[in-house]
């Protein structure tokens, strides 16, 4: 358990380093400037432009942000004058959003594993056991990179026993964690996100198998089935397709007057729409 988390950790190190070396600048549209304009000032493309800047390009204005990619090897378009941003078009624009960025609003499907134990100074001989987890997200761009999301999941988690006659607890969850998270770019067509925040969980039904014997979760009466706790995440994005790991651990206790909480990582691959 501990060398997963080690390495799920050096991942994001790394990963983090890679996108502070890609990086971007966050250029401010002034009257007369094109993309064509301003792709040549860079030395990057049109295209370079428009696919760091999803969804933001439909309509430009003055006082606007876009990000520039790094310059690359490729040539820049040649400046079309007949695509110059006027004054007509300048009132043509939303004068309350022209400082603004236009947000952008995304949602995701995802599914995979999830790999669950309890810790705590009153749990023995607990070991990792292997669920699955599948959901919703919806992600909110607040302002360039920066972004709020909130997903609505349903996990498997519990522990079991490192004795082959020990006790297995599994409990099927709804979970609901609410993050802030900052996006790198790391090519045109490539993206890391890293985000952190509380969650909350509920145990909707479950169940401990001791031998031969089995418990439902509704007659164990000192378990707590409401529970909040926090989680980070990183999340690698290609295209439309997101792989995403994330660390949770649970800050109220499992079993009244003792310290048993939930820990666990979750691995999920994502379509993102």
């Amino acid at each position: 358990m501990k060398k997963f988390i080690l390495s799920l950790f050096a991942f994001m190190v790394v990963a983090l380093a890679m996108a502070q070396q890609v990086g971007y600048t966050v250029h401010t549209i002034e009257r007369g400037e094109t993309l064509e304009s301003i792709a040549t000032k860079y030395h990057v493309s049109v295209n370079a432009i428009k696919k760091a800047n999803p969804d933001a390009l439909d309509i430009i204005y003055v006082g606007m942000k876009i990000n520039i990619p790094k310059s690359s090897n490729e040539e820049p378009q040649q400046v079309d004058n007949n695509t110059k941003i006027d004054s007509r078009e300048y009132r043509s624009a939303d004068i309350s959003n022209a400082s603004n960025e236009t947000p952008k609003f995304e949602t995701e499907l995802f599914a995979g594993a999830t790999f669950s134990t309890y810790t705590g100074g009153d749990v023995k001989n607990a070991d990792m056991q292997i669920g699955f987890n599948g959901g919703v997200t919806g992600r909110y761009y607040i302002v360039n990179n920066f972004f709020a999301e909130t997903s609505l999941m349903f996990t498997t988690k519990g522990y079991k026993s490192k004795k082959k006659s020990g006790p297995k607890m599994t409990t099927y969850n709804i979970d609901v964690p609410i993050n802030i998270g900052y996006r790198f770019m790391l090519s045109d067509d490539m993206s890391l996100k890293i985000k952190a925040g509380p969650y909350i969980t509920y145990a909707i039904d479950g169940e401990q198998k001791a031998e031969s014997v089995k418990t439902k979760l509704k007659d164990i009466k000192s378990f707590n089935t409401f529970n909040v706790g926090i989680d980070a995440g990183i999340a690698l994005d290609f295209h439309h397709f997101i792989l995403s790991g994330t660390y949770q651990h649970g800050l109220a206790t499992l079993i009244n007057k003792q310290k048993v909480y939930e820990q666990n990582i979750l691995v999920s691959l994502g379509y993102r729409f």
